[in-house]
């Protein structure tokens, strides 16, 4: 029996062959049908097959099926096109059919546009000695895992996400549709990626079969990719950590890109997002390298951490489609210096703008009725936050931004500013108002005060003394955490608690007095102030959790005041020398101190019973020095205000009994008087 060729031709040009659209032929029959109608076709195949054909000079194209590995080309150009081996040799059968074309008359090799009509023979179509050579690639038609894993290799990575020596820089998938089937293309310690034509995972979400290309390209060396048109999605990080793309093209049908699709795409400076894109996953362009976005109207909600430190973005078109934006959605874009909120945004998450430092004033629309904590904390050039007229929930005092009741003290716009006075009538000051207002230097809080909210003033380094109005009931965890240039602190006689972290990490906080009525000492309360030389524990105190006083290494006196030994833990006082540390206690409790645990390694020493010397240089009536504390008696008819002979305030507030931070000249000035005292 004689071998046969399935053959199909397809010529742009008008030739004999034209109208040859689909024969079977005997192979000498064949060479005899070449040889008669058209000189410019021969083959030199010396097998039972074509191997070889020269088309037509003008000829565009040349769609050919054959069982042997067969290569084309045309006299006017000297072009070569090759059809790979994809049949085995087989002299019968059905043969998948084969598209190669003419790219603008180039020569170079590494540009191909391939057809795949069966879905999983890319790999025939592209063999592994030429396709990673390729750089530029066009494919269209069906293609299943087989085939991604394929453009995923010659992308520059296998399905474990090692590397190949792959160097296709653009791939085109404008024409291509996912079909079921195929090998994994991508595998994790979380599973296996396959393609599919409807979502599922199995039942140990161990395999995911994905419709949108999830991880498809992801840690690629691509540049340039056109997404396909019909699919709806741009999968899970499906070019994520693509650090070298810096164009994308969505498909004409995309309307919704999935979590972290373009995290790190670092050379990525813009992308078009289409009308249809209806919605933007989580981090789907975290740490890339957008210089600008424009938000279409359709999309409601920004997700979090969308553009989570986009270092690049300059500027956000927001349309006036916009209700939400979700936690961290522009954290850390710190070149961006303006925004114009949508007309129609009704809340902003916790540190949405976050980190903006760039960022100099913001109008909050009519809409809004909710800002997350620290939504614009640490905007270290935030000069005045605006409120447009008619919004219910918000309004600004002198730039700084207050409910509508000016009762709580939200944010506060800090470039530029060494010291504020809280409002009076002011109850609350909100979680992180004022946190990492590092030109802070000093705040006087009013007697309507209640309320210190967590992190307030989280990091406020410059700022060098506080003193809490006894109307304050209630401080929040890490309030004044890590404020460095903190010299003298005073706490509320109202306070029950000394929440976790109140004053950890303030670094120059030498003494502190815990007043009477607090009950507890929380988590790491007073942690790592290194120069804190002096504490005093009022009797009202039941509690003292870990870390309260670790690494306080300068500390060497204790004045506790219960009576009987608290039990605690070892690392309350961990990094503390206590074989130096002074423990005063009263002189009835010593003996219980000294067979403690954790207490009997100190220096346990009975309180030493002294009144005081007088230091008033300037003598009044009414200021009296007791050690570091200075005493105001009788009626006050204002505030009392401690400066050093520079000028400089040490306090300013109401309390009467005030500890100084530091030796030295001190001026009281008690309305009208002015008292020199030495400390």
């Amino acid at each position: 029996m004689k071998k046969t060729l399935y053959l199909m031709l397809a010529l742009t040009t008008q030739s004999v062959f034209a109208r040859l659209q689909s024969v079977k032929v005997p192979f000498d029959v064949f060479t005899s049908v070449v040889a008669k109608q058209a000189e410019t076709f021969g083959s030199t195949a010396s097998s039972s097959v074509l191997s070889s054909a020269v088309c037509p000079e003008q000829t565009k194209s040349f769609t050919a099926a054959t069982g042997l590995r067969t290569s084309v080309s045309r006299p006017d150009s000297k072009l070569v096109y090759t059809f790979f081996y994809n049949h085995k040799g087989e002299a019968s059968g059905e043969v998948p059919r084969l598209s190669v074309k003419q790219l603008e008359g180039t020569q170079d090799k590494s540009i191909r546009e391939v057809a795949v009509e069966q879905a999983g023979t890319l790999g025939q179509l592209l063999p592994s000695t030429e396709r990673l050579e390729i750089r530029k690639l066009k494919v269209s038609g069906t293609i299943n895992g087989d085939d991604v894993l394929v453009l995923r290799e010659m992308a520059g990575r296998n399905s474990d996400d090692e590397e190949t020596e792959g160097k296709l820089e653009e791939l085109d998938l404008s024409d291509v549709a996912l079909a079921d089937g195929g090998s994994p293309y991508y595998s994790t310690t979380r599973g296996n990626y396959y393609t599919a034509t409807s979502y599922d995972v199995d039942e140990n979400e161990e395999n995911f079969y994905c419709t949108d290309l999830s991880y498809a390209f992801c840690n690629t060396h691509l540049k340039k990719v056109l997404w396909p048109n019909t699919m709806w999605e741009v999968g899970d990080a499906a070019l994520n950590r693509c650090y070298e793309l810096e164009s994308f093209t969505l498909g004409s049908e995309t309307n919704e890109i999935k979590s972290g699709a373009f995290e790190y795409c670092t050379a990525l400076s813009n992308i078009e997002l289409t009308p249809k894109i209806l919605y933007i996953g989580m981090r789907t362009f975290a740490n890339s390298g957008l210089t600008e976005i424009s938000i279409p109207k359709e999309i409601e909600t920004i997700a979090n951490q969308a553009f989570y430190k986009c270092e690049a973005l300059k500027k956000i078109d927001f349309s006036d489609g916009v209700k939400e934006i979700k936690e961290a959605a522009f954290s850390y874009c710190s070149a961006l210096e303006e925004i114009h909120l949508s007309k129609v945004l009704t809340k902003i998450g916790k540190e949405a703008f976050y980190a903006c430092s760039s960022l100099t004033e913001i109008t909050l629309p009519k809409k809004l009725i909710n800002i997350g904590e620290d939504a614009f904390g640490a905007c270290k050039a935030l000069k005045e936050i605006k409120v447009e007229a008619g919004n219910t929930a918000f309004t600004s005092i002198d730039g700084v931004l207050f409910n509508k009741e000016k009762t709580t003290l939200l944010t506060f716009p800090f470039a530029n500013t060494a010291n504020y006075q809280v409002p009076v009538g002011t109850t609350k000051i909100a979680p992180s108002a004022f946190s990492e207002c590092n030109k802070l230097a000093s705040i006087q809080f009013p007697n309507t005060l209640i309320e210190i909210g967590s992190e307030a003033f989280y990091k406020c380094l410059k700022l060098e003394n506080i003193t809490l109005p006894n109307s304050i009931t209630a401080v929040g965890e890490g309030a004044f955490y890590g404020c460095e240039g903190l010299l003298l602190a005073e706490l509320s006689k109202s306070m029950t608690i000394i929440p976790d972290n109140l004053l950890s990490k303030c670094t120059k906080l030498q003494k502190i007095k815990i007043p009477e009525g607090i009950n507890k000492i929380a988590y790491q309360a007073f942690s790592n102030c290194s120069s804190l030389t002096k504490v005093e524990i009022p009797s009202s105190v039941n509690s003292i959790e870990g870390e309260s006083f670790k690494a306080c290494e300068s500390l060497n006196e204790i004045y506790c005041y219960i009576k009987e030994p608290l039990t605690i833990e070892e690392d309350v006082f961990k990094g503390v020398n206590v074989g130096t540390c002074n423990l005063y206690v009263t002189a009835e409790s010593i003996e219980q101190y000294k067979n403690s645990e954790v207490w009997k390694d100190f220096l346990v020493k009975p309180i030493p019973n002294t009144t005081g010397k007088n230091n008033v240089i300037q003598q009044n009536e009414i200021v009296k020095v007791c050690g570091n504390t200075i005493t105001i008696q009788g009626e006050l008819t204002a505030p009392i205000h401690i400066m050093d002979t520079s000028g400089k305030t040490i306090y300013y507030g109401t309390e009467r009994e005030i500890s100084v931070g530091k030796h030295g000249i001190f001026l009281v000035k008690t309305g009208h008087k002015v008292t020199r005292v030495m400390l």
